[in-house]
């Protein structure tokens, strides 16, 4: 039975070990983004995807290690290996979730900076038919009013 428990321990470390990767190479990836909202978009949606991985594995993990160290078997192994585990499950966890929440807040600013934008186009378009209104039907600058001056 130890040597069953031991065997699904390590299966389940490795299962985690694996999303860990996974969340660390998607963390990596979003250190460098253009400065285009789509990039940044699919950044944070790939990021949160990972995010979501169930808990379910960390709790066997959790369960079995405990197990094992209560019956006094290889306690100083197994503690080992679950420390070094959840030590790096906190720190890219900690490191994922910030940064989920600087490229939303990157995406909400690029969102807010886009929409600025197309409304100076919209206004600089209307006072381009303005001023070209003007050019064609030979107003001097005289009778133009003052802010197309």
């Amino acid at each position: 039975e130890v040597w069953s428990c031991w065997i699904e321990l390590l299966q389940y470390l490795d299962l985690e070990t694996a999303w860990l990767n996974n969340l660390e190479e998607k963390v990596q990836m979003t250190g460098n983004l253009p400065d285009k909202l789509d990039a940044v978009n699919d950044a944070l949606e790939s990021l949160e995807s990972v995010l979501r991985h169930p808990a379910d594995n960390r709790t066997q993990i959790r369960e079995l290690g405990q197990t094992l160290i209560d019956g006094g078997i290889l306690d100083d192994i197994i503690s080992e290996k679950l420390e070094a585990f959840n030590a790096r499950y906190e720190e890219l966890s900690h490191l994922a979730v910030s940064r989920q929440i600087a490229l939303e807040q990157q995406l909400q600013t690029m969102r807010e900076t886009d929409h600025m934008l197309q409304v100076l186009q919209e206004s600089l378009g209307d006072l381009d038919r303005q001023l070209t209104s003007y050019l064609t039907d030979r107003i001097d600058a005289f009778q133009m009013p003052q802010e197309a001056q």
